[in-house]
């Protein structure tokens, strides 16, 4: 599960959806709220890559695509402390989707 106030590595499941993060919140029972979130799109190693990636080693190697503010839940997988900055680059692709979704949450 998601410890809020931390930065992590967020598996979801049933599909595997792996974001990293900052656990800002808890919306309600297994439902969590993550700011400056990255989906790993590519980890440059498998599932075996997600601890080492936490660690700062082949993040180069890695490809995320940002997605800004999100909620995650009700199902997880393992859940790592990350250490390092986060990949808070938006893609030109990914942009409008992030921005999209912003302006509805604000609704």
């Amino acid at each position: 599960m998601p410890i809020v106030g931390k930065r992590q590595l967020v598996v979801t499941g049933p599909f595997n959806m792996v974001y990293v993060g900052d656990v800002v919140k808890q919306l309600a029972a297994h439902y969590f709220e993550l700011e400056n979130a990255s989906m790993i799109k590519e980890s440059g190693g498998g599932v075996e890559a997600w601890p080492r990636l936490c660690e700062g080693v082949g993040r180069e190697a890695a490809e995320f695509v940002y997605w800004g503010t999100i909620s995650v839940g009700p199902e997880f997988g393992p859940c790592k402390d990350w250490v390092g900055e986060l990949p808070l680059t938006a893609s030109p692709s990914t942009a409008p989707q992030a921005a999209r979704r912003e302006r509805r949450r604000n609704r």
